[in-house]
């Protein structure tokens, strides 16, 4: 192929040669009344196809010297004849031929300039024509289709890639068109396209043929329908996930309440079966698990608020009394566990907004894992503190026990769920407790101690308008 173009250039230069010599003798030798110099313009219109800018202006200077040359040659110096007229006709057409050849070598180079780069595009640009027919077809719709050009030009858009007509109509009845279509390869798979369609038009503002330029989204496509397969069974997993945790919370924050009516009912029975029942205390502990119950009914209500996405009752409270309450209701444990407490708290009211019944929950927890934490340790070393300080604008509850203590391990776990220290233990308390603390805009850390023992933090949000 690049032979025969070759070839072809190296034949059209001889042939440029043999008309320059012609047109000169016939100018110089001949004395016919016709301006022959204007066949010079032959010359300068191959040039335009054979040479660049400069060659051009260089065989025109060329022709019109040759031209100046036959005419002094012919006539001597006589000007005012018409023969010199002629001459300056034929040097004027050879000068107006070169530049607008010179015109159009620009433009035709813009425009060859621009094909190449369409045809280069990854995107496939075709054109047709008002039937749907193709008349051009670039690389990338060889890549995207399968089908070749010249397999290509010359077949219908509906026959060959399965086209859908709608795009045609949406073009005919707006003048264009833009979305996804979906068409057919070679092969017969689907290929997703997102398409473009404009119309060109003539002068006189007819449409003449159609651009249509595609970019391939089957991949993408493919990719989302996967990636929705993926996100469903995600969320079937979520659920079920979700269901666990809730199962899992239900009957943790339930155990508590019924571990304390156990204890209660007990030492009713223990009070009844003495010679003399104690009435005082029978009630006591009565009254204990009917409040208890009031406590586990309240728990499972609370949960199943979280589990309906509802919204949390938050009241004005004194901390101070819920810390009170919650260590009370522990009150016989702590002896059981023969473990001292230290309690820690300001004079003044510790106002907060809270659920009383979530917070102790919170309190209730820590309380429960500071006594377990401590089981293996001396009695006498046995030791738990609860402190409640002012911090810039939160109140800041502090449990510290005497206990095992966090390894560097565990420490960036505690919080998460189903994670667990202790073997019987189900990994809800901590991540519950936070998530409660989080609702209340507050947060809950543990920190590693020194000596022997671990500290938890719970720090809430000091309420700032308090009605008394």
């Amino acid at each position: 192929m690049l032979v025969n173009h070759r070839s072809a250039s190296a034949l059209m230069y001889v042939i440029a040669v043999v008309i320059t010599t012609v047109i000169f003798i016939a100018d110089t030798l001949t004395s016919l009344q016709i301006a022959v110099a204007v066949l010079y313009v032959i010359v300068v219109l191959m040039a335009v196809e054979l040479l660049s800018k400069q060659g051009v202006i260089a065989v025109s200077v060329l022709c019109m010297a040759l031209t100046l040359t036959a005419f002094f040659m012919s006539h001597g110096a006589v000007l005012e004849s018409a023969a010199f007229a002629r001459c300056l006709v034929s040097l004027a057409a050879i000068a107006i031929t070169t530049v607008l050849a010179l015109k159009s070598q620009t433009a035709k180079a813009q425009l060859q300039q621009q094909v190449y780069l369409l045809a280069q595009t990854h995107d496939a640009i075709l054109t047709c024509n008002m039937h749907a027919v193709i008349t051009s077809w670039n690389q990338g719709a060889c890549k995207l289709y399968g089908w070749s050009r010249q397999q290509a030009v010359g077949q219908s858009l509906y026959q060959l890639i399965a086209t859908p007509e709608c795009a045609m109509q949406q073009l005919l009845a707006t003048g264009h068109f833009e979305g996804e279509l979906t068409e057919q390869h070679q092969s017969g798979r689907q290929v997703i396209v997102a398409s473009r369609w404009s119309v060109a038009r003539d002068a006189k503002g007819k449409a003449r043929s159609i651009l249509i330029s595609n970019n391939d989204l089957t991949e993408s496509r493919q990719s989302d329908d996967k990636l929705r397969v993926l996100q469903t069974a995600l969320e079937q997993a979520n659920r079920l996930s979700t269901l666990g945790q809730m199962s899992a919370s239900l009957a943790h924050e339930i155990n508590q309440p019924l571990a304390s009516i156990s204890m209660s009912a007990e030492a009713s029975l223990r009070w009844l079966n003495r010679p003399e029942p104690d009435q005082v205390e029978i009630n006591s502990c009565i009254s204990a698990i009917v409040k208890e119950a009031h406590r586990a009914a309240e728990v499972v209500k609370r949960i199943r608020t979280l589990s309906k996405k509802g919204t949390i009752t938050l009241t004005q409270l004194d901390l101070r009394e819920v810390i009170s309450e919650s260590v009370l209701l522990l009150d016989k444990e702590l002896h059981r566990h023969h473990i001292q407490s230290h309690l820690t708290l300001p004079q003044e009211p510790a106002w907060i907004a809270g659920d009383k019944i979530q917070l102790q929950q919170i309190l209730i927890n820590l309380l429960v894992n500071a006594i377990q934490a401590m089981e293996h340790s001396a009695l006498t070393q046995r030791q738990l503190s609860i402190s409640l300080t002012a911090v810039l604008k939160s109140w800041q509850v502090t449990v510290t026990d005497s206990g095992t203590g966090i390894t560097p391990a565990d420490h960036p776990l505690l919080f998460d769920a189903f994670y667990s220290t202790k073997a019987e233990g189900m990994g809800m308390g901590l991540s519950i407790c936070r998530s409660i603390a989080e609702a209340h805009h507050g947060s809950l850390w543990a920190e590693q101690r020194a000596e022997p023992g671990a500290a938890f933090c719970l720090q809430l949000p000091q309420l700032t308008e308090i009605v008394l």
